[in-house]
């Protein structure tokens, strides 16, 4: 049995104890284990020893966690995660995980909560096999099954044909409601895979970077040698579900993408404009405390509204740019101190947001030179 094989079959197990949780792997003769625990608000760390349990200190509240378990043998580093949910009464569930598809540069997990509703979930741009599931912990938390699909090496999905998508998954959709999601390149896979398996889409800011769409606008793309084996249009079968997207109508090549893209394929779409929200189109309905609703409502066919008038952290960037572009410092400068004031989003973005500051003040240099 090769080493895969053997972690595959490890038993890894979580257990709250006063003061924290409990980490456990079954052992490994020689091995040497890390551990980290992943929250929405934090990340814990505990590195290699030879002991193979760990016990992390944490305030514990109801929520998704993920254990993410590091074996070191011999020369050979792996990781496994385990995903967990602390419920309201702070018992710990453990979805049924089970390996439906891999090949070099893709996978297909199953979570099996025993409900009659099923989300195939697709990660962004530079995520791995190892990436936690996009919006897993959410969705795990509202009770629904979920199809993790992953890419890894920079692929952006060409390794999961639609042929090899089907074969995995079909079975366990019988009797299920279907559902796609996803933002960005996940979004655009949530468009692209939803036909063969007549799922609703929930696609948020679709676009695909490697796609010859995007390519011919950008000479000096990361992808420009990477094999784009996907169709280049959405073709038959088309998913006859509905189809809903959320973009901001001001993020020009995510308008693009979904003219000559989504629409083409799929003219009667549900598309929802939110202005200024940037390619995080998404993180605002999220931000705004409007995303469970809509996902909710979505579920049962019912109709919904977006407020697009919440002011949120990726509004205000947006904005930021928005009259930054127009050329006026003193408002773009407005905007970007108010997205400021979210501290613990504004660090996720130190880089955009001293460019923006850069560029605020080489605008306002030039209009003082009268340039």
């Amino acid at each position: 049995m090769n080493i895969d094989s053997l972690l595959d079959d490890l038993a890894r197990n979580v257990i709250i104890k006063e003061g924290g949780f409990s980490l456990s792997t079954e052992n490994i003769s020689g091995a040497e284990y890390a551990y980290y625990l992943i929250s929405s608000k934090e990340t814990v760390k505990r590195f290699y020893t030879s002991e193979n349990n760990c016990f992390i200190p944490f305030e514990i509240s109801p929520g998704f966690f993920s254990a993410i378990f590091y074996y070191r043998i011999g020369g050979n580093k792996k990781v496994r995660r385990l995903d967990f949910l602390v419920k309201e009464d702070f018992s710990v569930l453990v979805p049924e995980k089970r390996k439906l598809y891999e090949s070099k540069n893709s996978l297909i997990e199953h979570y099996d909560l025993n409900s009659n509703v099923t989300f195939a979930v697709f990660n962004g741009i530079g995520s791995t096999k190892n990436s936690i599931p996009f919006g897993l912990g959410f969705l795990i938390k509202k009770g629904y099954n979920v199809l993790a699909c992953y890419q890894d090496n920079d692929s952006q999905y060409q390794d999961l044909s639609v042929e090899s998508f089907y074969e995995s998954v079909s079975n366990v959709l019988e009797g299920k409601r279907a559902f796609t999601y996803g933002a960005s390149l996940g979004g655009y896979c949530a468009a692209y895979y939803a036909g063969v398996i007549n799922a609703t889409v929930i696609c948020s800011a679709p676009r695909n970077s490697a796609h010859p769409l995007i390519r011919k606008s950008k000479k000096d793309s990361r992808f420009g040698s990477l094999l784009f084996k996907h169709k280049e249009k959405i073709s038959e079968p088309l998913t006859k579900k509905r189809v809903y997207c959320f973009i901001d109508p001001y993020h020009i090549s995510d308008v693009y993408f979904y003219r000559d893209y989504i629409a083409e394929a799929y003219p009667e779409a549900y598309l929802y404009e939110i202005p200024h929200s940037g390619h995080e189109v998404l993180y605002y309905l999220n931000d705004t405390k409007q995303l469970s609703n809509i996902v909710d409502k979505i579920v049962k066919d019912e109709n919904f509204q977006v407020d697009v008038d919440k002011e949120s952290f990726y509004t205000n960037l947006g904005l930021c740019k928005h009259w930054l572009l127009i050329g006026d410092p003193l408002k773009s400068k407005k905007y970007l101190d108010k997205a400021l004031s979210n501290e613990i989003l504004a660090s996720g973005m130190t880089k955009k947001i001293e460019n923006l500051d850069k560029n605020i003040q080489s605008l306002r240099n030039k209009l003082l030179r009268g340039i």
